[in-house]
Order: C-alpha cells, then structure tokens, then sequence
C-alpha cells in the first residue's frame, strides 16, 4: 500500500511538472499572438496580432474598437526580401477593424505594422495624431495545411514523452529501481514517435522540409529534439549495465531535457529565402 501511495504521488507530481512546462513553451514560443490594448482618442482598442497562418485560409488582422470613428491602414513586407512597406486600409465590420495579408509560400514570412487614428463622426476631420504599433513589426510565418492524423498524436507523444521524462527522474528516488529502466524506454519510444517521426511529418507538411536541424540546418526544435533523444539513449544503456550508477546519468539528462523544453517552441524555424526584389 506504501509504494502504491508513492507510486500515485510520483505521478501526480509528474503530471503537474509536465502542464507547467508545457504550458511554458505554449505560451512563449514566437508563434502566440502578440496581444495588447491601445488607447486611441480616448477609446480602449483591443488586439491580438497572430504571429503564424496556415496559407490555406485567408490571414487576418483583427483590431476590436467601441468606436465607429476609428480608422488603420497595415503596413507589410516581405521579410528580408529588400523591399519597401505595401499598404491595406482596414474595414470596420461589426466593432472590428480588420485586414487580410496576402498568403505567402510555406514557411514565408511577412513583418506588419497598423497605423490607427480617429476621425470625427460624419467628417473627415482627423482628431489627434496617427499611431503606429506595435514598436517593432511583427514578423507572421505562413504554413501548409497540417493533416489532423498528423498533428494530434505529434503533440501526442510530445506530451508523453515529456510526462514519462519527469517520472523517470523521480523513479531515481524510489527505494529500487526495478522500473527505471522501463521508465526510460517509454521516454524513448515516446520520444521517437512524437520528436523524430510524427515532427518531421508535421514539419514537412506545414514547411516543405522533413528535417531542418543539425546538420542540414538550424531549427533548434529538430536540434533539441534529437540531442535529447541521443542523452535518453545514453543514460538507458547507462542504466541497463549499472542500474545504481546509471541514477546520476538519469539526473543530468532531465535537467538537461528541461533546460531544452524550456526553449521556446518553432525558435529559428524553417524561413522561405525570397529572391532579391521580388515583388509583393
């Protein structure tokens, strides 16, 4: 009954460290939308900029205004493409300003700005000055249309390779270690589907390319994904030759795997090349 009592704190504990850091990486990874409030003549506006678009649908800018007064113009580019800032002016529809930017190919980046002013109502007098937000642009990153059948077990195992991580670290504290090893192959396994066979799919499918990180490129999640992979590896056959002496190996590779867990998602991901002076 003791162990069995262990057994359920050991993964409630896991449970809860694997939300929080999952969690972590949803909300700080380069693809959240950038979200704000902007105060425009006296009136509160609303936005949530998204930073990431599947190419498919068409890509909105949305800005929530209590004021039929309020008027926006996007400011975008080609990003690293050498080119000068296109405009849209922004519709008004139903206390909402907003904007489509024109799709890219997968993996192509666009940076945008809005300018925002007042008008008073049934003139075209501008009351106060333009503003121009957010301070630096927001660089959005187009993507193919991901297969659900894809996606889902990806995140999947992502998620239970993370889970069976934190478990295997705490087994190292347990009195035996007769499940440590079992621990470590489900990372493995997990890890194996979720990081280096369902993520390349999902990555080839939204991006155009299988495989990114090193040595072909330098996406840090196919990076990260394979150095904590190769260390699991590692502290297995530590573990399987000397189950007591494999404990320490077993410490520095979860620490290891939370320093890259927590790096944010997509951070220096795949990036279209636009060809010098191609138009918009």
């Amino acid at each position: 009954m003791k162990e069995r009592r262990k057994s359920l704190l050991f993964w409630g504990v896991s449970l809860v460290l694997t939300l929080l850091i999952a969690s972590y990486q949803r909300l700080s990874g380069p693809t959240r939308p950038l979200r704000g409030q902007l105060d425009l003549g006296g009136k509160r506006l609303s936005y949530a900029l998204p930073r990431s678009c599947d190419r498919s649908r068409e890509c909105k800018i949305l800005v929530e205004t209590p004021s039929p007064e309020a008027q926006g113009r996007l400011l975008f580019r080609r990003y690293k493409a050498s080119q000068g800032w296109s405009e849209r002016e922004m519709s008004l529809l139903d206390g909402r300003l907003e904007v489509t930017l024109p799709p890219q190919p997968p993996a192509g980046k666009v940076e945008y700005r809005l300018m925002m002013r007042m008008r008073e109502a049934r003139s075209e007098t501008i009351r106060g000055s333009l503003i121009l937000f957010p301070e630096k642009p927001v660089v959005l990153r187009f993507k193919g249309h991901v297969s659900p059948w894809l996606l889902f077990p990806h995140i999947l195992f992502i998620f239970l390779s993370l889970l069976f991580s934190v478990r295997t670290f705490l087994e190292t504290f347990a009195g035996g270690s007769g499940k440590l090893e079992l621990y470590l192959l489900l990372t493995l396994g997990t890890l194996l589907l979720g990081g280096l066979i369902f993520g390349p799919l999902v990555q080839l499918s939204a991006f155009g390319a299988l495989w990114t990180g090193f040595p072909l490129g330098t996406d840090l999640t196919d990076t990260k994904t394979l150095l904590v992979f190769l260390a699991w590896g590692a502290a297995w056959m530590k573990v399987h030759r000397d189950p007591q002496g494999g404990k320490k190996w077993v410490k520095a590779v979860f620490l290891l795997t939370t320093l890259v867990f927590l790096i944010p998602h997509s951070l220096l991901g795949s990036e279209f090349r636009y060809p010098s002076g191609t138009g918009r």
